[in-house]
């Protein structure tokens, strides 16, 4: 008995480990605990004042049994507000502090709390109810080998009044080593170096002691203190699924609050899934009905809560939470520093360097926060913002993954499938790559899969699960996108300031600043305008035109003999309805079949290749625009040209038809036809290679019959050594396949220079 009275009072020294900081959402914890540990000190002092009457009573002789061998006799079980206490070392009173101290294997029967005090139970009386448990003691004493004590209290009833109808009470078991309870303070008090062992229906609260004992506190507000050892608790929610909770530090239940916190490292898990944390936990209930004012006993408040019903909780420390999958969903893995759920309005924040991860494909991170509000709507803060996804395939194609980057913030809003970023984002997938430096806004394709309802992923609305590629597009700041489709091979390439597109309906509009070019590239075909003090713009528009505006404009187009490079300043317009493109003026145009250069506009009739459907949204403008070459060349402003049969000029108009696939042997290099007016000049060589070189005031070109006419009111062919002239009615000149030439005309005149160099070479081709 000795040694057990010294232990005592060390065991009262409970581990409450280092003040941890306070919690903003719990400003009233750090008094409450406070409170509590005054409270525990207070009860442990109570306690302390039986040890000296214990230690000199010393361990009491057994009673012989006036009955002889005749079995202690059974107890009938409590009524209502009816209390027995069993116990086997025997019972002291102490009137002057009125306590009662219960001695060895204690037992205590109440409709409301069955106990067991392996050790010691003080029990705090009021003056009445001490006299009362002593006389029922003598009462009952004789003949019986267990010292018993019966408190008889008034039954309490939902409405607080003795004699009314009571509902069910379930009670609450509690096992422990040592045990105080105060009627005077409605307060009661476990210690133990021990497990301390609590159950409630289908809800149990487990301490192991670590680092010396464990204590447990519950007072007259309903509230709950828990400490010193590992704290585990288990409940079956409205459905009937097993959850749990474990937790090493301190578990603190607030009555008034319905709101349970906990300091140190927590697990929780439920049918769902999983909550761990490494610093804290406060966790808000919603209370049942009936709940507000328990008349069941001090555990029921927190041992009859549904842990179900939370309304607001906070987790800190290495959070995660993690929503188990099933056939239906794929596993959802919150983490972060710091996890905030508020069932009203119903958001998740996750705060500092956290991420969420959905079927371990789409995944974000932010080193700020992640809140998801009930609406869908997700919202990424920080200077870091990335993550991954994965884009839909089409059919009988398999998805692709891809990744993003942004710094944020970054916001998705559910009802528009907007996401919306102010200090750029950066997208990378197998169709290609997108960035800017300044505000986007992309609007994604709804409907790409089946957002998983709420009810399977712990009350998360992931709505952006539901919508797949982007459609629309508005970026601003150095903006790039490049795309390769992996099916046709086609590349493409915007660039500019501003970009705003439609990749569904083929809209696009590119912007740049003075100095730097606006891009647009689709299927080797590529357009740009670049000015030097203004902006430069390139719209493309649904029906397939394209305006280009800048100082100076290029537009690159491919073709199987090589590239067509056509040129201009201050705009082109691009007609999908007659395949023609008009820009100047000061034009260009540099193909494999002829060049072409004008003081004003020059008009392109497109060629038009296989028209190809768009294989990704990313081509539906690139659909659009499927020319692989020019058809023919006019100007009404005068030129130069430049071709494979030779070279000319106009001042008037220019009508030249191509051929955009010539074939190899062409000898006119895809030159069809050719029409120059008003003081044309001509050049080529002849069949024997001499230079030829002539003047009029029309040149007709015919590919097909291999002729070449100059006409006019004067008309003149020279080839260096002789000038032939001719005029009047019917002047011209008309030259053969190999350039051998006929001269028409009322009026000839013919002049040879260099005419006894001429006979020389003639006499010594003679002789050789």
């Amino acid at each position: 008995m000795r040694s057990f009275l010294y232990l005592l009072p060390a065991l009262s020294a409970t581990v409450w480990g280092a003040e941890p900081a306070p919690l903003p959402e719990a400003p009233w914890l750090e008094e409450a605990l406070q409170r509590s540990r005054s409270i525990m000190a207070c009860l442990s002092q109570d306690r302390s004042l039986v040890l000296p009457v214990l230690e000199f009573l010393g361990k009491p002789e057994p009673v012989e049994n006036s009955a002889g061998d005749q079995a202690p006799a059974e107890f009938e079980p409590p009524t209502e507000g009816e209390s027995v206490v069993q116990s086997d070392g025997g019972i002291l009173f102490d009137a002057d502090h009125r306590l009662v101290a219960y001695l060895d294997n204690v037992r205590v029967q109440d409709p409301r709390l069955q106990l067991r005090a392996s050790q010691l139970l003080v029990v705090e009386f009021r003056k009445q109810e001490l006299t009362n448990a002593q006389e029922g003691v003598q009462r009952r004493v004789q003949g019986e080998s267990e010292p018993v004590a019966r408190i008889d209290a008034p039954a309490e009833t939902p409405s607080g009044q003795p004699g009314a109808q009571a509902a069910e009470i379930v009670p609450t078991e509690a096992v422990a080593q040592f045990a105080f309870v105060s009627a005077e303070r409605n307060q009661i008090y476990l210690q133990s170096s021990e497990r301390i062992d609590l159950k409630r229906g289908e809800t149990e609260l487990h301490v192991e002691p670590k680092d010396g004992s464990a204590a447990l506190l519950a007072d007259e507000a309903g509230n709950i203190t828990v400490t010193g050892g590992k704290i585990s608790m288990s409940w079956v929610d409205k459905e009937g699924r097993l959850g749990s909770l474990l937790a090493e530090g301190t578990l603190y239940y607030h009555g008034a609050e319905h709101c349970v916190t906990s300091r140190g490292e927590v697990q929780m898990r439920t049918a769902d899934g999983s909550l761990r944390c490494t610093e804290s936990l406060c966790v808000f209930l919603t209370p049942e009905e009936g709940q507000e004012a328990p008349r069941d006993g001090f555990m029921s408040r927190l041992l009859g809560t549904r842990l179900d019903g939370v309304r607001h909780a906070v987790a800190r420390g290495d959070v995660q939470l993690t929503m188990q999958g099933t056939g239906k969903r794929g596993t959802v893995d919150a983490r972060g520093q710091e996890l905030v759920y508020r069932a009203e309005p119903g958001t998740v924040e996750l705060r500092r360097n956290c991420s969420l991860c959905y079927a371990g494909e789409s995944t974000v991170f932010a080193d700020d926060s992640i809140c998801l509000q009930p609406n869908g709507d997700v919202l990424l803060q920080g200077d870091v913002v990335h993550g991954s996804y994965v884009r839909p395939g089409k059919e009988g194609q398999q998805a692709s993954p891809g990744s993003f980057r942004a710094a944020g913030p970054l916001v998705f809003t559910a009802a528009d499938g907007c996401i919306r970023a102010e200090r750029g984002i950066y997208l990378k997938d197998a169709s290609g790559t997108f960035r800017c430096l300044g505000a986007a806004v992309l609007t994604l394709r709804p409907g790409a899969q089946k957002v998983p309802p709420r009810s399977e992923v712990g009350n998360l609305n992931l709505a952006l699960l539901g919508y797949g590629d982007p459609v629309r597009l508005h970026a601003e700041q150095e903006v790039q996108a490049d795309y390769a489709d992996p099916q046709s091979g086609d590349t493409g390439c915007l660039r500019g300031e501003e970009l705003a597109a439609d990749l569904e309906a083929g809209t696009l509009r590119v912007r740049s600043l003075p100095g730097k070019a606006a891009v647009a590239a689709f299927r080797g075909a590529r357009a740009e305008a670049v000015s030097d003090a203004a902006e430069s713009v390139i719209d493309c528009a649904q029906s397939g035109d394209v305006r280009l505006t800048g100082d100076r404009i290029t537009l690159r187009m491919p073709q199987e003999q090589g590239e067509s490079v056509f040129t201009c300043t201050e705009s082109a317009v691009l007609t999908r309805s007659d395949r023609t493109f008009v820009g100047g003026p000061l034009s260009e145009l540099h193909a494999p079949q002829a060049i072409v250069t004008s003081r004003g506009k020059i008009t392109l009739l497109l060629a038009e290749g296989e028209v190809k459907p768009a294989s990704s949204q990313h081509e539906a403008v690139a659909a659009n625009f499927n020319y692989i070459g020019v058809e023919s060349v006019a100007t009404d402003e005068g030129c130069t040209a430049r071709t494979a049969r030779g070279s000319m000029q106009c001042e008037g108009k220019l009508r030249m038809t191509l051929n955009p696939r010539p074939a190899k042997d062409d000898e006119w290099g895809g030159l069809m036809t050719l029409r120059a007016e008003e003081r044309v000049a001509v050049a080529g060589r002849s069949g024997d290679g001499r230079l030829l070189r002539g003047t009029g005031d029309l040149l007709v070109a015919d590919a097909a019959s291999g002729t070449k006419r100059l006409s006019g009111r004067r008309v003149t062919l020279s080839d260096g050594n002789n000038t032939h002239v001719a005029s009047g009615a019917g002047a011209a000149v008309v030259l053969d396949n190999k350039n051998n030439a006929r001269v028409f005309g009322a009026v000839q005149q013919t002049v040879s220079t260099r005419i006894h160099e001429q006979i020389e070479k003639n006499k010594q081709k003679k002789e050789q």
